[in-house]
C-alpha cells in the first residue's frame, strides 16, 4: 500500500505529491498553545526563579591544581639501582596510575592535615556551632576531628594522570582560592617528599637483609675452602699451576716419549744410508750433507777431486805414466781413510740408536706407572670437585651480595632516580568554578518553556482522545442512540473536515458502538450513510480517526457515486480505489493508501466508470480484502442511502434514518 501522510487538522488539501498526501496546520498549534498559555508561562516563570535562588544559595568554590611529573624512566645514577629502568610502555603505564593512587592515599592527605591544621578549620574539620544549636548543650562527636577534616579533604580533593605525559595532576576545592591553591602544593610537596622518604626505606631495608646474610655466607665459603684442602692433604693430592703433580708428569712423559721415538726414526734412516754408503761408495750423491759429519763430507770431496785428477792423467797420460801412478795412490789412500770415518760414523749411529732405544724403553715403564697413579688420583679426586664446586659456588653468591650490599649503600646518599618533579606549582584561581548563573538561569527558562509546552500539548491530547464514559455504556435496546454535532462552519475553515476537541468524544463513542457490533464476514464493516456527502465524510473520517486511535487497523472507503469529499479532499480523483475493486472483484493492496498521521488506510472511488444504476449490495468488499491478505479488522464505508458495499451495521447522518436490511447502531445529527 501506498501512504498518505495526515496531519495537524482541519479538512485535508488535495494537493498530492508522489503519491503522498502531506497536510499540517501551523496554525491550529498556535492556537492550542494560546489556548493553553496558562500552562506555558507557570513552568516558564517558576524554573528560572527556582534555578536563581538555587544559585544564590550555592557557596562559591574554586579548584587549584599541583601539576607533577612521575617520570617511569627515571635516571640510573648508579648502576644495578633497586629502581629498575626500561620498563615497557604498559608497565610504565601502570607505575604512573600507582603513583597517582599514592598521592591520594591517606598517608598522604593525613599528612597535608595535620601539616595545614585542617582539623581546626571550619571547611575541613569540625565546623563551629550555629546560632540555634548555641542554645543546646553540644553532645561530644565520637568520631576524631582528623578523621572528619580527612574525609572532606577526600571529597574536595581529585587526583588524574595524563598518560600521554605522565603528569599527575593534584586539584582542591575551597571556599578559599589562596587556601585552594596552598593544599595542592602541600599535596604535591608532600608526595615527593614521602616518595624519597619510601625508597630510601626500602633500599635501607634491602642493605640490612643482604648485611645479615653476608657473614653467614663469608663462613660458607671458608668452611668450603678448608675442606678442599683438608681433603688434598689426606688424599696426597699436590697441584702446580691449576694441575696435579701426577697428571703434569703424564703429560711430560707422553711428550717425551714422542720425542725420542722420533729421534729413534731418524736415527735408523741414518743408520740404513750409511750402511749404502759402505757397500757402494758411488751412492754419496743420494744422500744429505746434513746427514753426516763433517770430515766424511771433506773426504767425500778430496776423493771426488782424486778420482777426477786419476781419470784425466789416464786419458792425457797412459796408465804407466809416473803421474798417473801417483794420482791413483793418492785417491786410494783417501778412499780408505772415507771408508774409516764411514766404519767410525756408523758405529757412533749404532750406539746412539742403542741408547734412545733403551729411554723408550725406560719411559714407556714410567708411563705406565704415572698412568696408573694419575687412575688413582682421578679415582680420589670425584670428592674433590665436588667440594671445589660447592666451594666455587658459595664464593660467588658471597662475591654477588657483596658487591649488592656495597651499591645499595652508595645509593642511600645518592640522589633519588625516580625524580618526581612539581613541574607547576597551585596558583590561587581568578575566577569560581561552577556553571555561571546567568547560564543556570536561562537553561532553566529554556527547559520551563518547553516543559511547559509539552504539559501543554499533553492536556490538549487528554482533552480529545481520553476514554468518554459513553463508549463503556451498553447499546440501548430499541432506538439507536442519537449524537448531536455543532453545525458546519460556513466560513471555510480548513478544519471542517476534522472533528473539535468538544466533538471528539462522541466519535470514541461511535468506535465504541461499533467495537460491540457483531461482524457476518471475516472482516467487520460499517456503512456511514446520510443524504449530505460533506456531513457523510465528516462523520466517517472522524469516527475512522477514533477507532484507529483506540487500536484497530481500519479501512476507510468512499463509496460515494455523484459525490466524494474524501477523495476530493486527498486528492486522489485520479487513483484507482473502490471502483477499480468492483471491475476486477477483488481487493488489490495497492489500491489502498495508509494515511500516517491517523493510522489508518484509504480506499478512494476509483478510476473505473461505474453507472448509477449498478445493483445494491454488489460489493462483497470484507470477503475480498480478507482474501487479500490484509488485516484489517474494521471497514469504515462512506456510502449514499442506497449503498453498493455490503456492511454489518450502518450509521445514518441526518434527521431520517434510512431502513435497510443492515441494523442502524447510531444516528449523528449535524447542525
Amino acid at each position: 500500500m501506498s501512504d498518505v501522510a495526515l496531519g495537524g487538522a482541519g479538512r485535508p488539501q488535495g494537493t498530492q505529491d508522489d503519491g503522498k498526501v502531506t497536510i499540517f496546520d501551523f496554525a491550529a498549534l498556535l492556537r492550542t498553545l494560546r489556548r493553553r498559555i496558562l500552562w506555558i508561562l507557570v513552568p516558564t516563570i517558576v524554573f528560572p526563579v527556582i534555578a536563581a535562588a538555587a544559585s544564590l544559595a550555592m557557596s562559591n568554590y574554586y579548584w587549584a591544581t599541583a601539576q607533577v611529573l612521575v617520570d617511569p624512566e627515571g635516571m640510573q645514577v648508579l648502576e644495578g639501582e633497586l629502581s629498575a629502568n626500561g620498563r615497557s610502555e604498559q608497565t610504565a603505564l601502570i607505575y604512573a596510575q600507582n603513583q597517582a593512587y599514592i598521592m591520594g592515599s591517606n598517608r598522604v592527605l593525613m599528612e597535608v592535615v595535620e601539616r595545614e591544621g585542617l582539623a581546626t578549620d571550619p571547611e575541613f574539620g569540625v565546623p563551629p556551632p550555629g546560632f540555634v544549636a548555641s542554645f543546646f548543650p553540644a553532645t561530644p562527636s565520637a568520631v576524631p576531628a582528623e578523621r572528619l577534616a580527612l574525609r572532606a579533604l577526600q571529597r574536595n580533593f581529585n587526583v588524574s594522570l595524563n598518560e600521554a605525559s605522565f603528569v599527575v595532576e593534584a586539584s582542591v576545592k575551597s571556599e578559599d582560592p589562596q587556601k585552594a591553591a596552598r593544599l595542592a602544593n602541600a599535596i604535591a610537596a608532600i608526595y615527593v617528599e614521602q616518595r624519597a622518604e619510601t625508597r630510601a626505606q626500602a633500599v635501607g631495608r634491602a642493605a640490612d637483609g643482604l648485611s645479615s646474610q653476608l657473614d653467614r655466607l663469608r663462613e660458607r665459603v671458608e668452611d668450603g675452602e678448608r675442606a678442599v684442602q683438608a681433603y688434598k692433604v689426606a688424599n696426597n693430592i699436590i697441584d702446580a699451576d691449576g694441575r696435579r703433580i701426577g697428571e703434569q708428569r703424564l703429560a711430560d712423559i707422553t711428550t717425551e716419549i714422542t720425542r725420542v721415538g722420533a729421534r729413534i726414526a731418524e736415527d735408523e734412516a741414518l743408520a740404513a744410508e750409511v750402511a749404502r754408503l759402505r757397500a757402494d761408495s758411488s751412492s754419496f750423491g743420494s744422500v744429505a750433507e746434513t746427514n753426516l759429519t763433517p770430515a766424511i763430507v771433506t773426504l767425500r770431496a778430496r776423493l771426488a777431486e782424486a778420482q777426477e785428477e786419476e781419470e784425466t792423467l789416464a786419458s792425457s797420460l797412459g796408465a804407466r805414466h809416473p803421474s798417473y801412478q801417483l794420482a791413483r795412490t793418492r785417491s786410494q789412500s783417501v778412499s780408505r781413510q772415507l771408508d774409516v770415518e764411514l766404519d767410525r760414523f756408523a758405529t757412533s749411529v749404532d750406539q746412539r740408536l742403542a741408547r734412545s732405544r733403551a729411554n723408550l724403553a725406560s719411559l714407556e715403564a714410567q708411563l705406565q706407572s704415572a698412568g696408573a697413579t694419575v687412575t688413582a688420583e682421578n679415582q680420589s679426586s670425584v670428592e674433590l670437585r665436588q667440594l671445589e664446586r660447592t666451594a666455587a659456588s658459595d664464593r660467588l653468591v658471597y662475591e654477588a651480595f657483596l658487591l649488592r650490599t656495597r651499591q645499595l649503600s652508595e645509593q642511600e646518599q645518592a640522589v633519588n632516580p625516580e625524580n618526581p618533579q612539581i613541574i607547576a606549582a597551585a596558583l590561587a584561581p581568578l575566577e569560581k568554578a561552577g556553571p555561571p548563573r546567568t547560564m543556570m538561569t536561562g537553561g532553566a527558562l529554556a527547559f520551563g518553556f518547553l516543559f511547559g509546552v509539552g504539559l501543554a500539548m499533553l492536556r490538549e491530547q487528554f482533552d480529545q482522545t481520553g476514554t468518554p464514559a459513553t463508549a463503556r455504556r451498553a447499546i440501548p435496546a430499541g432506538a439507536p442512540p442519537i449524537f448531536r454535532l455543532s453545525r458546519r462552519s460556513a466560513t471555510g475553515d480548513e478544519m471542517a473536515m476534522l472533528a473539535t476537541r468538544r466533538e471528539a468524544p462522541a466519535f470514541f463513542d461511535l468506535a465504541g458502538l461499533i467495537g460491540r457490533m457483531s461482524a457476518a464476514g471475516p472482516v467487520a464493516s460499517i456503512a456511514i450513510t446520510g443524504d449530505d456527502p460533506d456531513d457523510r465524510a465528516f462523520v466517517a473520517l472522524n469516527t475512522t480517526i477514533a477507532a484507529a486511535k483506540s487500536g484497530r487497523k481500519v479501512l476507510l472507503v468512499d463509496a460515494g457515486q455523484t459525490s466524494n469529499p474524501l477523495t476530493t479532499a486527498f486528492g486522489l480523483e485520479r487513483h484507482p480505489g473502490l471502483n477499480d475493486v468492483q471491475s476486477l472483484r477483488r481487493f488489490e493492496p495497492e489500491f489502498a493508501l495508509t494515511v500516517d498521521a491517523a493510522g489508518f488506510a484509504f480506499l478512494p472511488r476509483g478510476l473505473t466508470a461505474i453507472g448509477i444504476g449498478a445493483p445494491a449490495e454488489d460489493i462483497d468488499l470484507a470477503r475480498w480484502v480478507a482474501a487479500s491478505g490484509q488485516d484489517f479488522d474494521l471497514i469504515v464505508v462512506d456510502a449514499p442511502s442506497a449503498g453498493r458495499v455490503r456492511h454489518d451495521g450502518a450509521i445514518t447522518v441526518g434527521e431520517t434514518v434510512a431502513a435497510g436490511s443492515a441494523p442502524v447502531i447510531a444516528q449523528v445529527i449535524r447542525g
